[in-house]
């Protein structure tokens, strides 16, 4: 069976690019090779070889042991909510990745750690006025797997009317003051929320986000040759997808959206007494050790944290050929943050190249944050492991609330002067309408370096000091309302050719190509 992929180019390709995308489609090959299939009228009982006879549940997924060159298909259009996330449990081979993704025609599936609570049959008035609560705690704290144990119960976020708006997460009851916000009782692990009226007359749909026992929608450790395509992720606890100490993984024309809420650390914040506790969550977390992994060609929009973010801390790790390239982020706090401990760690050869990166800071969690000041495109927090082969290049930052790139100062036991100078930064667009009156880039190159703010006139400024953007941009990027490049653009043919297809004489900035339509073409 033949699984279909996509770049995120505009309609008209030329025959080099659709080669490309063909190279790029996913077969089910080998002898022992089998395709699952799995849908919301499905079966555990079944066999699953059909769309016949397919599977209900993730748990089923979970326990079941595939070959190299399996694929587990999910039925486009159902959606998966509250039981197990999913696990990488199964290891494919070279040239043979397990492959989770779909099958049938409409949207992609929904994989959701959430509970819709709107009925009228949940919600009940307390003796406090306009605070309603649940009538029975929705958290699942069963255990995931043999391996996980129980997290501590939370509500990431609520969702309301299919994502029109959003709840504001309190601490304690006595803060519930304006319409939509709630907290997760410490005492009963019931939830409460602020509303004039009733609940499920307010809204028409509720979604409590976060409400498994596990932290992540989909979770892999120590897994090798998987490929995840064509999946809708959204409403997790804490991550989108998380790695760790896992190598050959492939993420393609994923969704992210919506994700992460839950406090941090969650498994003790119950017995925390700050009023605002860290909360975090991020769209693909890569966590210490990884190697050989992709991101490419996905859709990442309004997440608590980062899109994407390759970090780790507690032991010594290596991190080697992470690709980021061609997605589309917008709306996150970061939309890529970089950091990693302990010294002896290495990280070597990350790519963040031809990606679009829009409103950093624009999306539902920067109210409700209490470092509401730090947003950035860019994000590279202090380390203290060392870095090599870091390329960011050809990407498109635009528009930012706080910055378009924040650099982590000089602190003890960091090694910011390096990690600078192992970062290749160049063929990239920054812009910020504001950008005269907030910096473009704040950059502390470390205690050699020194360092400071930005604005959109500063360019040869910060070349010069940093040695860094030689050939980049600080400009209107002129793109349409699907993201895409106008004709006019300064991002069109600026970038470098770093091997991925191109139109025109060079590549342009961003994930999307500009390919002038012929005459005629529609």
């Amino acid at each position: 069976m033949a699984i279909k992929t996509f770049l995120p180019f505009n309609y008209s390709m030329p025959a080099s690019i659709i080669i490309y995308v063909i190279a790029l489609t996913f077969l089910a090959s080998g002898a022992r090779a089998t395709n699952y299939y799995v849908s919301a009228k499905g079966n555990d009982a079944s066999d699953g070889l059909s769309p016949r006879t397919s599977w209900l549940t993730i748990a089923k997924i979970n326990r079941y042991k595939f070959s190299p060159g399996d694929s587990i298909l999910f039925k486009r259009g159902d959606a998966w909510r509250e039981g197990h996330a999913l696990y990488g449990t199964s290891d494919g081979a070279p040239g043979n990745h397990i492959v989770f993704s779909c099958y049938g025609t409409g949207e992609k599936p929904l994989l959701l750690a959430s509970k819709v609570i709107s009925s009228r049959d949940y919600w009940t008035l307390t003796s406090e006025m306009n605070i309603w609560k649940t009538t029975s705690k929705i958290n699942i704290t069963s255990k995931d797997l043999d391996r996980m144990g129980q997290i501590t119960p939370d509500v990431a976020s609520l969702i309301f009317d299919n994502e029109k708006s959003v709840g504001v997460k309190k601490r304690f009851l006595k803060d519930l003051k304006v319409q939509g916000d709630f907290s997760l009782n410490l005492e009963d692990t019931i939830l409460y929320m602020y509303s004039a009226i009733h609940p499920s007359k307010r809204y028409k749909k509720i979604e409590a986000t976060g409400i498994r026992n596990c932290e992540n929608n989909i979770e892999v450790i120590n897994g090798h040759y998987i490929t995840f395509l064509n999946l809708d992720i959204r409403y997790s606890k804490n991550n989108g997808l998380f790695l760790q100490s896992c190598s050959n993984i492939e993420i393609i024309q994923c969704d992210f959206s919506w994700i992460g809420g839950c406090y941090f650390p969650i498994q003790t914040f119950m017995n925390s007494s700050r009023p605002n506790p860290g909360r975090m969550g991020n769209a693909v977390q890569l966590w210490k050790g990884n190697a050989d992994v992709t991101v490419k060609f996905c859709n990442i929009n309004q997440v608590y944290d980062a899109g994407i973010s390759p970090q780790g801390v507690g032991s010594i790790y290596k991190i080697h050929n992470l690709r980021f390239h061609h997605n589309l982020i917008n709306n996150c706090f970061y939309s890529f943050e970089f950091w990693g401990h302990e010294p002896g760690s290495t990280g070597d050869s990350i790519f963040f190249e031809n990606n679009t990166c829009l409103n950093a800071g624009n999306g539902w969690s920067t109210i409700q944050r209490p470092d509401k000041v730090r947003c950035a495109h860019l994000q590279f927090s202090t380390s203290k492991m060392a870095f090599s082969n870091v390329f960011i290049r050809n990407n498109i930052f635009d528009e930012s609330v706080c910055f378009c790139s924040d650099g982590a100062a000089e602190s003890d036991g960091s090694n910011t002067d390096a990690v600078w100078a192992a970062f290749t930064m160049d063929y990239n667009c920054y812009f910020k309408s504001y950008a005269n009156e907030k910096p473009v880039i704040r950059w502390r190159g470390g205690a050699a370096k020194g360092g400071g703010d930005f604005f959109i006139g500063d360019l040869k400024m910060f070349q010069k000091a940093s040695g860094k953007e030689y050939h980049s941009k600080f400009e209107d990027i002129k793109m349409t309302s699907k993201y895409t490049l106008q004709p006019d653009s300064p991002a069109i043919d600026a970038g470098i050719d770093i091997g991925y297809p191109f139109v025109g004489s060079a590549p342009d900035m961003g994930a999307f190509e500009y390919v002038k339509k012929r005459r005629g073409a529609r």
